[in-house]
């Protein structure tokens, strides 16, 4: 991942070459390795392919590891949020604060995690009826993210023209407006998440023999799960 990640900071419109790639970190650090870089290079560098690289890497290590997490806790390799209704809930809340408020990034990272929680309660209050099961959990989460999904085709179909490419654009996800703030802070986030992981890990492991069996071992299976 390191290898890759040196080499696409140097791949693009402006080609930079290993040696200018090296300079520029180095003076970055405080270490003069190489010759001078070119402004042009330690620019387009430091400020616009580093921090959507790092970003990228934040972004995946944190989609991994609480896919994990989300596998254990329903006993299930292939649970995921979209399984879940997760990902289209998220989508139906970005797509509304788009059109609703206009207001770019701002609203729709809002709607997104407004979206995506009131689904996570939803999918939660069905499966609860009788008793919860990870089999009732995915089931109700497939059904609803059904439903919500097509709820995103008919709010794209149904608003202008002139709308549709942004919320295409952020419906597929992109790195563009990667900057160092927006890294720090997603880097905070993602951290407080891979704690939150980590602190329950026992618990997910154990889980994993089954929910009566993690009971008599002194699991709470309804904290863990919330």
């Amino acid at each position: 991942m390191t290898a890759g990640a040196l080499i696409s900071v140097g791949v693009g419109a402006v080609v930079i070459d290993p040696g200018e790639v090296l300079a520029v970190l180095s003076r970055r650090l405080g270490v003069s390795l190489g010759p001078e870089p070119s402004f042009q290079a330690s620019a387009v560098l430091w400020e616009i392919r580093l921090p959507r690289i790092l970003l990228g890497i934040v972004v995946g290590g944190v989609l991994g590891a609480t896919g994990a997490g989300l596998q254990g806790l329903m006993r299930n390799p292939l649970a995921d949020p979209q399984l879940l209704g997760i990902g289209p809930g998220a989508s139906v809340g970005a797509v509304l604060a788009l059109v609703v408020l206009a207001d770019g990034t701002s609203s729709a990272i809002a709607g997104g995690t407004l979206g995506a929680i009131g689904t996570v309660v939803f999918v939660r209050r069905l499966a609860d009826d009788p008793s919860p099961t990870p089999t009732r959990l995915i089931l109700s989460g497939i059904a609803l993210g059904a439903v919500l999904s097509a709820w995103v085709g008919f709010l794209v179909f149904s608003i202008g023209r002139n709308a549709v490419p942004p919320i295409e654009f952020w419906l597929l996800g992109s790195l563009t407006g990667a900057t160092w703030r927006v890294l720090t802070a997603t880097a905070v986030i993602c951290g407080l998440a891979v704690i939150a992981l980590i602190s329950n890990a026992r618990s997910l492991d154990v889980l994993a023999l089954g929910e009566s069996e993690a009971s008599h071992l002194g699991v709470d299976v309804e904290q863990v799960r919330t």
